[in-house]
């Protein structure tokens, strides 16, 4: 079969699941998680619907090496190729490109990467022919029906190209305002039954409920996308869309994809209502800051087919989350994630070990946090300074950072930053700790198990543990 435009998610440089997405920096998945390419099969609904042949290579979901992939890639013969470009394994990614200039195809890199990063991206990778900045539904058809009639690329808003050896890069295109406009992704050209997400028991998939984050973190990288002014998809055009992954794909377990779901309490009440009205049989997950719920939109959201709930907590210490303009408390932490609790929601906890501010003491302080909340799941992240972010700023100007070469900058396997008072290998020997901390008792051991949703799932649980003991005997920093 062949395609005109081929969207991919690249092979694993490593042989590690990575996680790549058109919000995300990139990163290993050291949970064993792997992301539904929702962010691929957007375009690849548009493309579509103007009359396009388009497939998707998930390579990760796959685990396709290169030498498969190229077997595939002449198979299919794209005439374009859009492909993701994350910092942590921007060159492995860009032999996408070097795969299409070889047969001739045309390639388009997407992501948070090319987006802040633009100009340097095109000049160390010449193989690669355009950059699709920021949000690109909308940009990359515009790109190719402009290359299709030959059209001048000054006017394609978004994009950065090359023209008689110099690198042109247009303006931003505007965000997209209605999300409705969107059509439903193409979730069927995904490879549904290869994505694990813990605890899940089924396959699963994205479902885009809204884009932006009104909030100032300063390590998010937002401050890179510019999306901080929140977007909404409609109730209906939500429920349409699950209505149709339930009755035509048979997919029962969404986690809804947004920056920051819970910020409009009204919206939130909207959609659950519907999906209750709807007598939808779904079993969803969601992100939320604890200043953004109450007890009774909890009460609702579970009612609604709520299940488990991932909240950014970042650190046990006040002073830390205050110097990383977080913007909420401790005490709002414990009320928040008790009254999820008490509402039957399962608790997953997000925490972030070596921002600015922190030292031996406010590292146990998080873990002590992580161990009395009451949490099914914690994931600790390394601090990662990405280029663009105020973090990024800061850690340059103090000469915190260890290394600006893009490998360097993954918040599960890096230790970029070395502070006076916190070198890099206390970070790394805080951030090992509290897995080994929180992970090794017993009666996480036991809910993890009990909760691991049958028996291959059991086995995927036992072998990602193994993976993570041998990750904490690591040492990767001096």
């Amino acid at each position: 079969m062949a395609a005109d435009i081929l969207f991919v998610n690249p092979p694993s440089p490593d042989g590690a699941i990575w996680i790549r997405d058109i919000c995300r920096r990139g990163r290993k998945s050291h949970e064993g998680m792997i992301w539904p390419q929702t962010c691929l099969a957007y375009p690849a609904a548009v493309m579509s619907e103007l009359g396009a042949e388009v497939a998707v290579m998930d390579c990760i979901a796959e685990r396709t090496s290169w030498h498969d992939f190229e077997k595939k890639f002449k198979s299919l013969n794209p005439k374009y190729v859009v492909h993701h470009i994350s910092d942590p394994t921007a060159e492995n990614d860009a032999r996408v490109a070097a795969f299409a200039r070889k047969a001739g195809a045309r390639s388009i890199a997407i992501g948070p990467h090319v987006t802040g990063l633009p100009l340097e991206t095109m000049n160390l990778f010449p193989d690669l022919d355009f950059i699709a900045k920021n949000e690109i539904e909308g940009i990359v058809p515009g790109l190719i029906q402009a290359c299709e009639k030959n059209k001048e690329l000054d006017q394609v808003p978004g994009i950065v190209f090359r023209r008689n050896g110099q690198i042109v890069n247009n303006p931003d295109s505007p965000v997209i305002q209605d999300l409705d406009s969107l059509p439903i992704p193409r979730h069927d050209l995904l490879p549904l039954n290869r994505y694990k997400m813990p605890l899940i028991g089924k396959r699963y998939t994205y479902v885009l409920s809204s884009r932006g984050c009104p909030f100032h973190c300063s390590f998010c990288v937002e401050a890179v996308l510019s999306w901080h002014k929140v977007r909404y998809r409609s109730a209906r055009s939500i429920i349409h869309e699950l209505e149709w992954l339930q009755n035509e794909l048979d997919v029962i377990n969404i986690m809804f994809q947004a920056d920051l779901f819970t910020f409009n309490k009204k919206w939130v009440t909207e959609l659950c209502e519907g999906i209750i009205g709807a007598n939808l049989k779904v079993r969803w997950t969601c992100n939320s800051r604890v200043d953004t719920v109450n007890e009774d939109l909890l009460k609702l959201m579970k009612t609604a087919g709520c299940w488990l709930i991932a909240w950014g907590l970042e650190s046990g210490s006040q002073e830390v989350l205050d110097h990383a303009n977080k913007g909420i408390t401790l005490q709002k932490t414990r009320e928040s994630i008790h009254q999820a609790h008490r509402a039957g929601i399962k608790n997953w906890g997000y925490f972030i070990i070596g921002l600015p501010g922190e030292t031996r003491g406010t590292i146990q302080q998080t873990i002590d946090l992580s161990k009395e909340l009451p949490l099914t799941l914690t994931l600790f992240h390394v601090a990662a300074p990405y280029m663009g972010t105020p973090f990024y700023k800061e850690a340059h100007e103090k000469g915190w950072l260890l290394s600006d070469n893009w490998d360097a900058f993954d918040m599960n396997d890096q230790y970029n930053v070395s502070y006076p008072d916190l070198p890099a290998r206390e970070i790394e020997k805080g951030l090992k700790r509290a897995f080994r901390e929180w992970y090794a008792r017993p009666s996480v051991i036991w809910n993890l198990m009990k909760n691991a949703g049958g028996i291959s799932y059991i086995w995927w649980f036992v072998r990602t543990a193994i993976d993570n003991i041998k990750w904490v005997m690591q040492k990767k920093t001096e």
